[in-house]
């Protein structure tokens, strides 16, 4: 879980580990969006998404439920390192990560989920 500031809204988030019939361990992911001038929840996401092998040191595979749209990657100072857009059905997407620098990343999905990974 975490907090990442995202222009006017802290989001905060937080995941639940499950093993699927395929044996790997997914995360089903909750994250809130709260603008920072109400007390209100202006957003609630519950999505189940898997990233893997994390840590990755060369391709970080990406599996959601959904249909995934768009791939940020972003370093802990929020600078976005690499972005992609996806046309058609896509429930798996592989990432180059081999040159990015050792460290803590993000991965925003979609423009609305943010999941930690580490490369080393």
């Amino acid at each position: 879980s975490g907090f990442i500031y995202d222009g006017g809204y802290v989001c905060a988030q937080g995941s639940i580990l499950e093993m699927g019939e395929d044996s790997l361990m997914y995360s089903i992911r909750k994250l809130f969006r709260y603008d920072l001038s109400a007390t209100s929840v202006v957003s609630d996401y519950n999505v189940k998404i898997s990233l893997y092998p994390n840590p990755t040191t060369s391709t970080l595979n990406i599996a959601s439920e959904e249909n995934i749209l768009s791939i940020k990657i972003i370093d802990l100072s929020g600078n976005v390192l690499f972005t992609q857009a996806y046309r058609g059905s896509q429930n798996e997407v592989n990432i180059e990560t081999s040159e990015l620098a050792n460290g803590t990343y993000f991965a925003n999905i979609n423009d609305k989920i943010y999941k930690r990974f580490v490369k080393e």
